[in-house]
């Protein structure tokens, strides 16, 4: 038995505010996924342009355009 003081609603509605709570944790996670995404992608850049291959950075290099490119496109 629960406290009526400790009680964050009438009787019967706790699956109510359960559902509400993770609706929003479901918000919150697309956006830090999406937020990675968008690092990842900048780190993976970056790194391509800096890190060199036969004196030529391999972001200039077809197959990592097409990773990077593929990235870019990934369906969610």
């Amino acid at each position: 038995m629960v406290p009526v003081e400790n009680m964050l609603a009438g009787r019967g509605e706790g699956f109510k505010i359960a559902m509400n709570a993770l609706n929003v944790g479901r918000i919150k996670l697309a956006a830090a996924c999406l937020d990675a995404q968008r690092r990842v992608i900048t780190l993976a850049t970056q790194y391509a342009n800096e890190r060199e291959q036969f004196k030529t950075p391999i972001a200039k290099f077809g197959a990592i355009r097409k990773k990077l490119a593929e990235m870019l496109l990934m369906p969610m």
